[in-house]
């Protein structure tokens, strides 16, 4: 424990871009060489013999109706790594956090992408999804130590453990229609870097961090949704869907550590305050896959048993929506929603506007559960 103890207790220290110009042009150039290398990968999975090893067919669960090639997301990761290598060359992020992050998102995306090849097991996702996540953990916490109590970090940790699990299998649970999660991943990710934006004083280092984190990635992720939504050859798979999950938790945690670091005192609730934003800005998903858990629970239903009775799903089907109408509805109402929460945090106290968030968490909670119920226990046709 020499090095975690030594890293601990260096203060590490930012410095700026030489110039904007530079920093503009390394963000135009990245955008675009990650939208070649989607494109490309695109073209691999689509126009060659690399199709067949990796086609779905539909089944009673999928939402699609012909063979479609899984695996679109799968080089992801490559976005995100290439982004924090920079930013850690610049020294505007540690070495060791990008080191470990870079490693785990690897990790994580090669074993989404071995359960789209042959398929896993569900304890062995869960057991790698876990040593990723307690990896990233570790780091984080001596990139925190230096700015937070102890106390505080732990619990925020440990929130951020089990939140960052549950958002990683919700967004894997969620991937069913077109371009829905990768569009939800985008809302949420961006209201979160606003909302952090807005909420912080010192916004030079914070706006070329996370401008060299989210815009390379959306370049490759609108060229995937190109074909994903419009041409619909491809979707992400496991390993898209499981990757966007882990890296809006580790967005959510990188935006928390500055929201503390920025603030001159912090207090008992400061956690759940920090978990509240979490789900919020992300409780469409959150919350609609949490809430059938606990209705499988209360029914009796079996976890493992898959079904079509999300909210988004039920939307799609009864209602006539196309996957594009779909998507492009739940998009909306998150961004609204994130927009309105944001313009409130900055006309009413802390307490009153956390106070606000759990309330309307806590009645959408209660809703989503009779609404699942119903659903389980009338239309038991869904459930295959």
């Amino acid at each position: 424990m020499i090095i975690p103890i030594q890293l601990r207790r260096q203060k590490f220290r930012v410095r700026e871009m030489q110039t904007p110009e530079n920093f503009i042009y390394l963000i135009i150039s990245l955008f675009f060489i990650c939208a070649l290398l989607q494109e490309f990968w695109n073209y691999l999975l689509c126009e060659t013999k690399l199709k067949s090893f990796i086609l779905d067919l539909p089944n009673k669960r999928s939402s699609h109706l012909i063979p479609t090639v899984r695996g679109g997301g799968a080089i992801f990761f490559l976005f995100a790594s290439l982004s924090f290598l920079i930013l850690s060359s610049q020294k505007l992020l540690p070495w060791y956090l990008t080191t470990i992050f870079t490693i785990s998102s690897l990790f994580i995306s090669f074993i989404g992408f071995v359960d789209d090849l042959k398929g896993l097991t569900a304890k062995k996702r869960f057991f790698c999804q876990m040593f990723c996540i307690v990896l990233n953990s570790l780091f984080f916490y001596l990139y925190f130590s230096n700015t937070l109590a102890e106390l505080l970090i732990l619990s925020i940790l440990v929130f951020w453990f089990i939140f960052s699990l549950s958002l990683i299998n919700f967004y894997n649970f969620a991937d069913g229609i077109n371009g829905y999660i990768s569009l939800q991943f985008i809302a949420s990710s961006i209201s979160i870097i606003i909302y952090t934006y807005l909420s912080i004083i010192n916004t030079s280092n914070f706006v070329i961090i996370f401008s060299l984190i989210i815009i390379p990635f959306l370049g490759g992720l609108i060229l995937f949704l190109r074909r994903n939504v419009f041409k619909k050859t491809i979707f992400l798979g496991d390993t898209g869907s499981t990757f966007l999950g882990f890296f809006l938790a580790i967005i959510f945690l990188l935006c928390s550590y500055y929201l503390f670091k920025d603030e001159k005192q912090t207090n008992y609730l400061s956690p759940l305050y920090i978990l509240l934003t979490w789900i919020f800005f992300s409780h469409i998903i959150f919350l609609d896959c949490a809430t059938m858990i606990i209705a499988k629970l209360i029914a009796k239903v079996p976890l493992h048993i898959p079904h079509k009775l999300h909210i988004y799903q039920i939307v799609s089907r009864k209602k006539g929506f196309t996957h594009l109408k779909t998507t492009a509805l739940f998009f909306v109402i998150q961004i609204v929603l994130n927009i309105l929460f944001t313009y409130l945090k900055k006309h009413i106290s802390t307490f009153d506007f956390f106070g606000f968030i759990f309330l309307y968490l806590l009645l959408l909670t209660i809703f989503l559960i009779k609404y699942h119920l119903k659903s389980l226990n009338f239309k038991t046709e869904y459930i295959s």
